[in-house]
């Protein structure tokens, strides 16, 4: 099924490498060069930690990576030693467009660093914003997974906060669902349903191969997703 006004805030996919100390912060300093005036570059920090996770210094910090945000449109690119990810903001285009803006910054990276270097972890992760009329008398209307409130105690739900994690045996995957609630007035309310997909491996750098399994990940997101939400919340975005 595809919803032509899927509430899609923020798309965001990842990858993650063996941490083998081929690559330096310095060595992201080439692909920091590559990036042109359209883009705002912004370095990102760690904040070194002391036993029992105590700061050693508020202004003892690590650079961890860059960040490069788009002027013109809305998504980002955030590298790290280790590390790639592209977030896509609303409007979302469909999925063969965001994993094409994902080559891009793989395609940089991938001429960066050793070739032999594995994939460790791969991310896919959609947060989804669902606007619903207020007040809702009942959850279970539009949602197939929702706090279940006990007959004895009072309905009316303020907030809440809901997080599961469902294995996918079959084709090794974690799936991570949160959702929770945001009343912004007193017609509406929004309903946050967070989907991110894990598969742990170790693979080779290869492209073609990572775009297939990414493939395998959003088939298990859209299962989730959809299972999630009723016909009638599916109505509102067709």
């Amino acid at each position: 099924m595809i919803l032509e006004n899927a509430p899609i805030k923020e798309a965001i996919i990842s990858l993650i490498f063996e941490d083998d100390n081929s690559i330096k912060f310095t060595d992201l300093e080439k692909i920091y060069n590559e990036f042109n005036e359209e883009y705002i570059k912004k370095t990102i920090f760690e904040e070194n930690y002391s036993f029992l996770n105590k700061k050693i210094n508020v202004t003892d910090k690590c650079p961890l990576g860059y960040r490069f945000i788009s002027k013109k449109k809305k998504y980002f690119y955030q590298i790290e030693t280790n590390k790639i990810e592209f977030h896509k903001l609303k409007p979302y285009i469909n999925w063969k467009v965001f994993l094409n803006d994902f080559e891009y910054i793989f395609n940089k990276y991938h001429n960066l660093v050793d070739k032999n270097r594995k994939v460790i972890r791969m991310g896919l992760r959609y947060i989804n914003e669902i606007v619903l009329p207020f007040p809702i008398a009942r959850l279970e209307d539009y949602f197939n997974i929702y706090p279940k409130i006990p007959d004895k105690l009072p309905d009316t739900v303020r907030d809440f906060f809901l997080t599961i994690e469902i294995i996918d045996k079959n084709r090794e995957l974690l799936g991570k669902l949160m959702q929770t609630i945001k009343q912004t007035d007193k017609e509406k309310i929004i309903f946050f349903l967070d989907i991110n997909i894990e598969k742990n491996l170790m693979s080779h750098f290869e492209i073609q191969e990572i775009i297939k399994t990414f493939d395998i990940l959003r088939e298990y997101k859209n299962e989730i997703f959809f299972s999630c939400l009723t016909d009638k919340t599916m109505e509102f975005y067709k």
